[in-house]
Order: C-alpha cells, then sequence, then structure tokens
C-alpha cells in the first residue's frame, strides 16, 4: 500500500519543471491518497454496506428481523448453501477441492457447518462471496445491503474480505450466546461489533 501511495503522489504532470512540481504533502494529501488507492482497490465502495453474520444457522426469524431493520434493498447471502452449492455440482469451480480437503460437517451448529483442512488457502470462501455479491448487485442494481450469514468462517477470511471485497460495516451478533469467539474478538478490536437490538433502533 506504500509503494502504490508513493507511486501514485509522484504521478504528477511531467510537462512541469521539477522547481514547480510539488515535493510535500501534508498529512490529510497522503491519507486521501491512500484513501483512493484502498477505494480502486476493493470490488465495492462504501455506497453498499457488507454486514458480517457468522453466527447466522438456524436464526430465519432474527435473519428477518436484521434484513427488515437494514430495509428493503438488503440481500442475504448464507456460506453454508455456497459451500453446498459447489460440492453438490460437479462442474463448479471449487467442489472438487472443497470434497478433498473437508475435514468435518456438522449441522448442529449455529455458524458454518463445514469445517476444512489447513491445506485449503484462505481466500476461496471471500471469492465465493465475492462473486456471489456482484452477481446480485448486477441483477438488481439497487441493493445497498448484503447480510453474509455464516460468514467469515476464520480470521484469515475475515482480512481477505477488507482487503480484497469491502470494509465492513458491522459483525452482528442475533443473540447474546455469541460473543466467546475469535472472530468477534478480532472485530471488536476495530469497534465493529453490534447486536440486532442496536440496528433495529
Amino acid at each position: 500500500m506504500f509503494v502504490y501511495a508513493a507511486n501514485k503522489v509522484n504521478e504528477q504532470d511531467a510537462n512541469r519543471s521539477l522547481a514547480k512540481r510539488k515535493k510535500t504533502f501534508t498529512e490529510e494529501e497522503w491519507e486521501e491518497q491512500l484513501s483512493q488507492i484502498k477505494r480502486k482497490q476493493l470490488v465495492f465502495d462504501d455506497s453498499t454496506k457488507f454486514y458480517l453474520v457468522p453466527f447466522g444457522a438456524h436464526k430465519e426469524a432474527k435473519v428477518e428481523e436484521l434484513k427488515s431493520a437494514l430495509g428493503p434493498n438488503t440481500a442475504v447471502i448464507d456460506l453454508n448453501e455456497l459451500i453446498k452449492q459447489q460440492m453438490d455440482s460437479p462442474e463448479s469451480t471449487y467442489g472438487a477441492l472443497l470434497g478433498k480437503t473437508l475435514d468435518g460437517f456438522d449441522t448442529n451448529k449455529s455458524a458454518c457447518f463445514y469445517t476444512f483442512t489447513y491445506r485449503l488457502a484462505p481466500g476461496l470462501f471471500t471469492k465465493l462471496v465475492k462473486t456471489t455479491s456482484q452477481k446480485l448487485k448486477a441483477q438488481n442494481p439497487e441493493l445497498t445491503n448484503f447480510v453474509l450469514l455464516n460468514y467469515p468462517n476464520t480470521i484469515p477470511e475475515a482480512i481477505k474480505f477488507e482487503q480484497d471485497v469491502a470494509v465492513a460495516q458491522k459483525l452482528v451478533l442475533l443473540d447474546n450466546q455469541e460473543t466467546d469467539s475469535n472472530i468477534v474478538d478480532y472485530f471488536r478490536t476495530v469497534n465493529k461489533v453490534a447486536d440486532l437490538d442496536q440496528l433495529k433502533k
């Protein structure tokens, strides 16, 4: 990021003499350059809000409450469904890989039902979420909010999401039993954890 920002700052009019070219930048100007680069790198800008719900399984009524609180232009994407679609289809992009690295499957969990071995590189689930979000947005440009159920399923996926896709608006807890999680702790450090009641106000 630093290198990109430095290059961007140096992209000034080559026809101007060195004496006239700007050589110093305020902190605000530097931060603006970083912000512009970050926006260009992400798939979605700040006009599209993403609400991460890592513990979203078996909570259909509360998910509907969340959708209602966010408004009509809200789409829901369930990582459990995306993984199932991939594994059920012999022609899918990642089905074979997911099948080979599957380590566990438990539908009683309140989060992602699937666990995979360490051989599965971080970012695959983020790609599934990103691709699905892009398709839904293309089909309905009026969408302004995405609720991502049972995602992120790991901290590396959470990091990849904010590096490649968008800055998460909030990580949403649908009940008080979900606070003991390293994923929740990760987002709590940046003050991005909210419960359902807070968003309904």
